[in-house]
């Protein structure tokens, strides 16, 4: 009996272990890849990975940046990231809801929206076929350089990033680095000579463009013609000072321009960051309440004009916005200017623009 109740046990054991042997070991054959966000450059900190035909990859995509990302696989093809961006940015008010994504066959895989200081993953199977496939972030105007490749190979341990993808740079800026005529509102953060490190230039498709200063919640200038160089940024090892390509003109800027208490000095500033459905909207607070601004192109005027729309929470106390009037043609939709300040009755606070244009 005794043998018996051993030969039993003895069976037992190997039909356990047999068992656990065939138990798939799930993350011993997932492909996991993280992917940062490079702060203030709009870019991936990684370009390039290969993975194995028909592999399970998981993508953990790290925001450490200011501003919203996602990350977005798509079919090979030289445009085929220009038409996903393109498609995503025609999605109109829908677009966050489908995390930036457009319902296209180019798309292959994607995360949700991953907003600043926060991290999100998926996995999908990799192609069975061989090739290098793109992806890249569909915010509008992130897609000129957050992209990079997943080259799916027979050998991803012998698979190095290809020359393109280190030094040159999307066809949208061309061959000379210059980003001129636009179709799209554009958002660049490079350095710029004689102008603050945090600083985000605005491209708009009207041809007049500005620079936003992130630290003072202020557009300190605007400027007419293309919108700007960045060879200085993309060449060599990169991070050199980039140029506009166009004569600026004044907006008097003067530190934040919208104050609470009051209209000699400016308030106590502190950056959201931004996000975009079309023209790039800032969000900042400026004595702990929320300021969100817009800014378009004045027509006309040959251009040199900006308008700048905002939107605030119900106050209980009146607000001021403050410019340096000189050699500006100053007005707006709520109160009226005196000397460079502008008082608005908490009324009318709510939703409010200012126009901004240098005087003939």
């Amino acid at each position: 009996m005794n043998k018996l109740f051993y030969a039993y046990a003895v069976l037992a054991l190997v039909v356990l272990c047999a068992g656990s042997a065939m138990l798939p070991a799930a993350d011993a054959q997932v492909t996991k890849v993280k992917i940062g966000s490079i702060h203030g450059q709009l870019r991936y900190d990684k370009v390039f990975f290969a993975v194995k035909p028909g592999a399970m990859v998981e993508i953990t995509l790290v925001n450490i940046d200011e501003m919203i990302h996602n990350w977005v696989l798509c079919k090979p093809g030289d445009d085929s990231t220009q038409k996903v961006a393109d498609a995503a940015l025609a999605l109109g008010a829908k677009a966050m809801d489908q995390n930036m994504v457009p319902k296209i066959d180019l798309v292959l895989a994607y995360t949700k929206l991953v907003y600043p200081n926060k991290t999100v993953s998926v996995k999908f199977k990799a192609p069975a076929a061989e090739d290098d496939y793109p992806y890249v972030c569909t915010i509008p105007g992130h897609a000129v350089t957050m992209r990079g490749v997943m080259r799916v190979t027979k050998d991803p341990a012998s698979a190095k990033a290809p020359a393109w993808l280190l030094v040159k740079t999307p066809m949208t800026i061309g061959r000379n680095y210059k980003m001129e005529k636009l179709t799209q509102p554009m958002v660049m953060r490079v350095t710029f000579k004689d102008t603050p490190s945090r600083s985000i230039a605005v491209g708009l498709p009207a041809g007049t463009h500005y620079m936003f200063d992130s630290v003072n919640a202020q557009v300190i200038y605007g400027w007419t013609g293309g919108f700007i160089d960045v060879s200085r940024d993309r060449r060599g090892r990169g991070g050199g000072t980039c140029n506009i390509l166009g004569p600026k003109f004044s907006v008097g800027a003067k530190g934040c321009p919208v104050r609470f208490n009051s209209p000699s000095k400016p308030g106590k500033v502190k950056f959201i960051g931004y996000r975009r459905t079309g023209t790039p909207q800032f969000a900042f607070s400026v004595d702990g309440i929320e300021v969100r601004q817009t800014v378009n192109a004045v027509s006309g005027n040959a251009g040199r004009g900006l308008i700048y729309s905002y939107r605030l929470p119900k106050v209980t106390r009146n607000v001021f916005f403050v410019i340096d009037p000189e050699g500006l043609a100053l007005s707006s939709s709520a109160g009226e200017f005196k000397n460079g300040v502008l008082r608005i009755s908490k009324n009318q606070a709510t939703a409010f623009t200012v126009t901004v244009m240098p005087k003939k």
